[in-house]
């Protein structure tokens, strides 16, 4: 991942230093008049001076477009912001982990009773709770215990179904 950010740091630098390229490039040339004067070596410009007279003031190499120290200063600030952004995911990441975890286990408790694989229990994730469905099963549906039956495989082993009796009931055969 680190080679990928770098990579794109490099391309950003690049291309900053193509884009003042280009922009140079752009930029309408400045009209230049020279006065040839007789005996002169040199031509003369008349381009005005932009720092005050008696002053040799230039800018500092790092504030010059395209320059290696710009270049390099740019650099460190892309680096600093790297890092800082590298840190920021790593809490994101821890974060997303802990609202993961949280999710699931909500999931978990809020998909409501469940039945024993034999099917004499009940369990309840939100309370935590275990019911014995004796003389019961449990409803395979809805996950809790059985109030009635309508046949004996509705009833726990051992256990027959009374069905002449209101919802049915399950009893011991004899």
């Amino acid at each position: 991942m680190k080679r990928l950010v770098w990579g794109i740091v490099v391309v950003l630098v690049m291309g900053t230093v193509v884009d003042r390229v280009a922009q140079a490039e752009e930029a309408p040339s400045q009209k230049k008049t020279t006065l040839v004067l007789p005996g002169a070596v040199k031509p003369v410009s008349e381009k005005k001076s932009a720092t005050p007279a008696g002053s040799s003031a230039l800018p500092a190499a790092e504030n010059i477009p395209g320059s290696v120290p710009n270049i390099l200063k740019r650099l460190d600030e892309l680096t600093a912001k790297l890092n800082e952004l590298s840190t920021r995911l790593t809490m994101l990441e821890r974060d997303q982990a802990a609202v993961r975890k949280d999710y699931y286990a909500f999931k978990e408790k809020a998909r409501g009773p469940t039945c024993s694989a034999d099917g004499l229990q009940s369990s309840n994730p939100l309370t935590g709770a275990m019911e014995h469905c004796n003389p019961f099963r449990c409803h395979e549906v809805t996950g809790v215990c059985r109030t009635g039956c309508s046949a004996t495989a509705e009833c726990a082993p051992g256990y027959v179904c009374d069905w002449n009796v209101g919802d049915g009931r399950c009893i011991t055969p004899g």
